[in-house]
């Protein structure tokens, strides 16, 4: 069960990145990957945001969060941030 991973806003997201220690990002990267192929595997530690007006779901990557939605009918995931989550709550 793959799904298409789209990035909501392009400038936003390179913001988000430039911010991140080159380290820290590859596992980022790492973890999407992971979240492409299968959202709800073990090692990918997804949660479903209640109550949370810009997304759906969260993906924690040690200190780092993304946050996304993901479409079933269409199997995409759509990227919208990536923060420290010092920043995101």
């Amino acid at each position: 069960m793959a799904y298409n991973i789209l990035i909501e806003d392009i400038r936003v997201w390179k913001k988000d990145c430039a911010s991140i220690p080159r380290d820290r990002l590859q596992l980022v990267v790492r973890k999407i990957y992971a979240l492409e192929k299968d959202p709800w595997a073990n090692n990918v530690q997804v949660k479903q945001l209640k109550e949370y007006g810009i997304a759906d779901f969260r993906l924690r990557v040690g200190d780092y969060r993304v946050l996304f939605n993901k479409d079933e009918d269409t199997k995409t995931i759509q990227l919208l941030r990536l923060l420290h989550r010092s920043k995101l709550y």
